[in-house]
């Protein structure tokens, strides 16, 4: 007999248990597009939550974006990484995420990773200088608004580890990210952190 439980990684549907009240509170919060902060200590479930929320989200109808940001060490693997998951959220079928990815970046370069067997992805590289740092932020950042008013949609975006971003330059983008979400009005954001860990950045 195969065990039941898994341990020690991230867990999602038929694997998932309880936390029933934390995930009606964050499905409430995405209803009503209030972002939401996740404080607990390390491997207590936070980043299973929410995914977990993702899941379910995804299956009322919004639009759902999930980043690690320990996978993204720079601002520009951030806003390259940010980009390739929104492109995702928005269509599995490859020809159509094409499409959106030509319609929608203007900053971003999408590039064709194939590998056998597998399904085509779409990776995306940033011209990046300090003539175009501001506007190729700006374009990624702001990419969850225009989608809600495009596709009237909720779009529901979860930050894993967020105060990684303050590795990038201080806290100088995390103040540029603050200020783009506030203007959000239809986008729900979590945050996920290890307790102590924001607050001592």
């Amino acid at each position: 007999m195969s065990n039941p439980f898994k341990y020690g990684g991230l867990v999602s549907g038929e694997y998932f248990f309880n936390r029933e009240k934390e995930k009606a509170e964050l499905h409430q919060a995405i209803e009503e597009a209030l972002n939401v902060f996740l404080y607990a200590p390390r491997r207590y479930g936070k980043s299973s939550l929410a995914l977990e929320v993702l899941r379910e989200a995804r299956e009322r109808g919004c639009i759902c974006v999930y980043l690690d940001l320990l996978k993204a060490p720079t601002k520009q693997r951030f806003l390259e990484l940010y980009a390739r998951e929104i492109s995702k959220s928005m269509t599995t079928k490859f020809e159509e995420r094409l499409n959106f990815c030509k319609k929608t970046f203007s900053r971003f370069i999408p590039k064709i990773s194939l590998k056998t067997g597998e399904i085509p992805e779409v990776e995306f590289e940033v011209t990046w200088s300090t003539q175009t740092e501001g506007i190729v932020s700006e374009e990624g950042i702001d990419l969850p608004r225009k989608i809600t008013k495009e596709e009237n949609k909720r779009v529901v975006v979860v930050f894993d580890e967020f105060p990684e971003i303050i590795n990038y330059d201080g806290k100088r983008f995390e103040g540029e990210l603050r200020a783009f979400i506030q203007r959000h009005e239809d986008v729900c954001y979590i945050f996920t952190a290890v307790s102590g860990d924001y607050s001592s950045r």
